[in-house]
């Protein structure tokens, strides 16, 4: 009810000049009536927002047709009329205005009528009759309309603008409250920069590729200086003091870097004179900042001084070099031992007569042989903790066929994939293999001319490995395994594949029988371990 206070004046004030100029006692009885009502309406609790608004359009309704009736075009009927509907399009809708015209217009309407039949006294009547007043009352009611027409659109417009400005506002506090946030962010990161700066001691660098113009920044000082005049220090400075052994080296891929359009990033280590002449060495790292053209435009990067880092380098380098070169004298002396080891049961085969004697020291010369392969391997390779399974494999069984001698021409043919094992797996699987393809030249082709094994190594995912040992021999014999498991042959291939937590087995078939075994690389046991393991098979 903001605006009954507004029109409740509008109406009091014409009203009271009404009272005072005229002697007539209805128009006073009829105003102070109306300003009651009003005052009432504005006032009652009771009533709701929708009832006092059309109480208070009647209450204005009353007041002009008294005034119509009592003073006709002389007094202010028209001015209220015309008032009820802006107050009607205030305080509702453009609806209630359009409602308000036409109520006006049929109370014109029948005040012309009343004109006409002479109920009311009108002045001009005589002289223009009805059509005065009409001329008059279509003024009220044109100016109605057009008010009707042009206040919701300015009031629409009024309230877009007030809308607009408000937003303008809200999204003025919110970028002021954004800058503000930001500029703390700002204020922050540089704090961090240069506690970064101070932690790491790196020197923070930054070319200007188009001037030409080279600034640094950091708490290095014994590295570098931050002059007090930046702008004169270029590109040219900072490679003079490059150490000249690292200069065509940096130089080169830092340029490379630049004029490269799929390069952005920049990495070396070199050695840098610092501020006492003495050099450094340092990692320098940079990145490219390009425009949307790719074109380089800044360079910048960070400078850290790891002569520290240098110096144990070189003192690990020298460490593991002379470790290396020990590690591998062992190799090579544990396969010469092993190897002499070798000769003498060699040589004891050759003095025995006993067959059975003989067949053991066979078998024990085998096994040595095996273990010293795989010493002599680890020798050779670069690695001093690792082979090539299936490399080892090849050469092993090389020596097995050299060393046993048989009238069968035994063919080996292999098809392996890259399997790298450690020496604890290493040796118990070559004794593995050892066993089964020793039982395979004694037993598999008696009496034939020649004989057939093939050896495969499959790599399984993720990390676990398959070997089959085929051969095209007679096959197993009857009661197999039982009748072998408390001879040193089986004993070992139980216990050595437990020590390997491998899975194995025999698959006999028509003209051919399969050895199998399958194990997890990095899963090796100790022999005490294994022993005390169950068996997986």
């Amino acid at each position: 009810m903001i605006y009954l206070l507004p029109f409740g004046l509008l109406l009091v004030i014409p009203s009271v000049f009404v009272v005072i100029s005229s002697e007539a006692p209805g128009i006073a009885i009829s105003y102070i009536s109306a300003f009651l009502f009003a005052a009432y309406t504005a006032l009652s609790s009771s009533l709701t927002l929708w009832a006092r608004k059309l109480l208070f359009l009647a209450v204005m309704y009353f007041i002009a047709i008294v005034l119509l009736f009592y003073l006709g075009i002389l007094g202010s009927a028209l001015t209220y009329f015309y008032g009820i509907t802006i107050f009607a399009l205030l305080i509702a809708s453009n609806r209630a205005g359009a409602y308000t015209i036409l109520v006006n217009a049929l109370i014109f309407a029948l005040y012309a009528y009343l004109i006409h039949t002479g109920a009311v006294d009108y002045q001009l009547r005589d002289q223009y009759r009805v059509t005065s007043w009409l001329t008059i009352a279509s003024n009220s009611l044109i100016l109605s309309i057009i008010s009707a027409i042009l206040l919701p659109m300015l009031f629409d417009g009024l309230q877009d603008t007030i809308t607009r400005v408000r937003d303008s506002e809200k999204k003025l506090n919110q970028s002021l409250k954004e800058l503000k946030q930001k500029n703390e962010e700002v204020i922050l990161t540089q704090r961090r920069y240069n506690t970064i700066c101070k932690i790491t001691n790196e020197v923070i660098w930054e070319w200007d590729i188009e001037n030409d113009v080279h600034f640094w920044s950091g708490e290095n000082d014994h590295l570098v200086k931050t002059p007090e005049n930046q702008h004169s220090i270029t590109l040219d400075t900072w490679f003079r003091k490059i150490h000249p052994s690292d200069l065509e080296r940096v130089k080169s891929s830092f340029m490379e870097s630049i004029q490269s359009d799929s390069v952005n990033e920049w990495q070396e280590e070199y050695r840098f004179q610092k501020e006492d002449g003495k050099y450094a060495w340092v990692l320098d790292r940079g990145f490219v900042i390009r425009n949307g053209n790719n074109r380089p435009l800044r360079f910048v990067g960070g400078m850290l001084d790891i002569s520290p880092m240098k110096d144990t380098e070189l003192i690990i380098r020298e460490s593991l070099a002379e470790k290396e070169t020990l590690l591998a004298e062992i190799h090579h002396r544990v396969k010469n031992n092993l190897a002499a080891v070798t000769g003498m049961l060699q040589l004891q085969v050759f003095q025995e007569e006993d067959e059975e004697l003989t067949e053991k020291l066979t078998d024990s010369m085998m096994r040595i042989k095996s273990i010293a392969n795989i010493h002599e391997q680890l020798y050779q390779s670069n690695s001093f903790s690792r082979i090539d399974l299936g490399k080892s494999l090849e050469q092993l069984l090389a020596t097995v066929i050299e060393t046993m001698k048989t009238e069968t021409e035994i063919r080996f043919s292999f098809q392996t994939d890259t399997v790298d094992i450690s020496v604890n797996e290493a040796i118990p699987c070559s004794l593995v293999v050892n066993e089964v393809v020793t039982n395979i030249v004694k037993h598999a082709f008696p009496g034939r001319k020649e004989g057939q094994i093939h050896v495969q190594l499959t790599a399984k995912k993720p990390s676990s490995c398959r070997l089959e040992i085929v051969d095209d021999g007679v096959g197993l014999p009857e009661g197999f395994p039982e009748s072998a498991d408390k001879k040193l042959g089986m004993e070992l291939i139980t216990t050595l594949t437990r020590q390997l937590e491998a899975d194995f087995g025999y698959i006999d078939q028509k003209g051919s029988t399969t050895f199998f075994m399958e194990f997890s690389i990095g899963a090796a046991k100790s022999l005490n371990d294994a022993e005390a393991a169950p068996n997986r098979s």
